[in-house]
């Protein structure tokens, strides 16, 4: 379809509103998870299990993804991708058991988690020059984040007004009005442009399906900064997708207000420092050592988090903005890919690196929620296990061993100093 829109940043940061709002599937179980916990009588642990089902999804599907971003209409693969998440969340929102809870979970997953950002990531890599990448990338991630802090204050003051089921209800309403917005706004190439679009989306037929998938699994390049971000990342899929608010009211002693606005802060902070760090890599001309900077910020702010018990609300909040700022850098990963890799691939290269980053909350999700358990005591209050100073520490140290694991990683990425070297 010929665009009848010529501003790049019209197009993108409409294809990005269904980043911004899986965004808020993906994190909304922080908020829910006490209600659901009595509602389906499930345990931590099974809750943990549900809210992976949507990194199962996402995992799955995401290097078919990025090749079928590769050879189809990105217009269509959103709008299509979009409707299915709807339905996903339809069947969550009327679930009357933990089976068809985790159905509609997956479903959301499988529809939103490969497609929301590769998505966007794919318009951004055709509407932008490549040296304007890595600040596009940080503005995208900012419109997720957007979405985890409605997914926290405001989804926690709906849940706690109307009810988790309207809230869902109204969560539903707001996924209809984005697609509108994404079907009158979002096309796949700029004016001008049809010929050179034509030309990636023929690179599959011409070199072949597995050369093409050869290139993009072979290059070190990809795993490294799928690997890196995926660690670093950890934080935001802990803390700010599911046992943030738990951990912070159960040992910070918080009230439901104040926890759920200092788990916004970690998404608040994600929000600032994406376009941030973003901008300074394009501005420096590279890409590593900003991320060195992200991976050091995150470290020392996780640490005392966990080293200190009895912080007070303004500290607790203060440190999750910096632990959120710091793992911001992770969207550096991106536009590093985009430039290693030929633009005819860029959709199966970020694929890749995608299906890493989401195999980490696959994994990581149930782990935490297991080690948690692991020396917990069995003690329930009102329907609510209570865990201690030591059941979360004994889960949580993974996260600041992934980070010298990412740190590692970061030394093996080579700079691509915001050129394509493909």
């Amino acid at each position: 379809m010929q665009p009848r829109v010529t501003n790049p940043w019209v197009v993108c940061l409409s294809a990005a509103s269904f980043f911004f709002f899986q965004f808020i599937q993906i994190t909304m179980f922080n908020i829910l998870k006490p209600e659901l916990i009595i509602e389906f009588n499930a345990d931590p642990a099974m809750l943990s299990f549900i809210s992976a089902l949507y990194f199962y999804g996402t995992v799955i599907f995401l290097i078919p993804a990025g090749i079928m971003l590769d050879n189809i209409s990105t217009r269509t693969i959103i709008i299509a991708a979009m409707c299915l998440s709807l339905l996903g969340l339809f069947i969550f929102a009327t679930a009357t058991s933990i089976f068809s809870a985790g159905l509609g979970r997956f479903l959301v997953g499988i529809s939103g988690g490969p497609f929301c950002f590769l998505s966007s990531m794919r318009l951004a890599a055709r509407w932008f020059p490549e040296q304007r990448l890595a600040f596009v990338t940080g503005v995208i991630v900012a419109m997720a984040m957007f979405g985890g802090m409605v997914a926290q204050l405001p989804f926690s003051l709906l849940v706690a007004e109307v009810g988790w089921r309207t809230a869902m209800y109204v969560n539903l309403g707001l996924g209809v009005i984005l697609l509108g917005l994404i079907y009158l706004y979002v096309y796949d190439y700029p004016p001008g442009k049809k010929h050179e679009y034509e030309q990636q989306m023929a690179y599959y037929r011409t070199a072949g399906f597995v050369h093409g998938l050869k290139v993009v699994i072979f290059k070190a390049q990809n795993w490294n900064c799928g690997l890196f971000a995926s660690l670093l990342n950890l934080p935001i899929l802990v803390f700010g997708a599911l046992w943030g608010f738990m951990y912070v009211t159960q040992i910070f002693h918080l009230p439901r207000l104040q926890a759920s606005t200092a788990c916004a802060m970690l998404f608040f902070g994600m929000f600032l420092g994406g376009p941030i760090f973003g901008w300074i890599s394009d501005r420096l001309l590279v890409r590593k050592a900003p991320m060195f900077a992200g991976l050091l910020l995150c470290f020392i702010t996780i640490a005392i988090l966990l080293l200190a018990p009895n912080l007070e609300f303004y500290t607790v909040a203060t440190l999750m903005f910096l632990i959120g700022f710091g793992s911001s850098a992770q969207i550096l990963a991106y536009p590093t890919v985009t430039d290693s890799n030929p633009p005819a691939l860029a959709g199966s290269a970020l694929g890749l690196t995608s299906t890493l980053i989401m195999a980490g909350g696959a994994v990581i999700q149930p782990a935490v929620g297991w080690l948690i358990e692991y020396q917990w005591d069995g003690l329930i209050e009102a329907g609510m296990p209570i865990f201690s100073y030591s059941n979360y520490n004994f889960a949580f140290w993974s996260m600041p061993l992934a980070i010298l694991v990412a740190t590692g990683l970061v030394l093996l990425i080579k700079e691509t100093n915001c050129k394509s070297s493909a």
